[in-house]
């Protein structure tokens, strides 16, 4: 949405009934965004919680960064001296 007045609103995780998606992580520059989505789906047959990857600009190139068994939370990228 338009960080001036609100406009323009898309919801960008919207991936299905008893999927969560949550604890966004904005890139450095604000191209992308990670988050952690749980819940069963076509990247996720187990329903676990796992770091995922998207455009920010419209929520394209999703992409399981995680994939495993594990409890996989906090998505950070990493900056240094912030």
């Amino acid at each position: 949405m338009s960080a001036t007045d609100g406009s323009g609103q898309k919801n960008l995780s919207n991936s299905g009934n008893g999927v969560g998606d949550y604890d966004p992580a904005f890139s450095p520059g604000g191209a992308r965004v990670a988050y952690v989505s749980n819940g069963v789906q076509a990247s996720n047959s187990q329903g676990d919680r796992e770091v995922y990857v998207m455009s920010a600009l419209d929520g394209s190139g999703k992409k399981n960064l995680t994939n495993d068994a594990g409890y996989d939370y906090n998505p950070d990228w990493g900056v240094q001296g912030m």
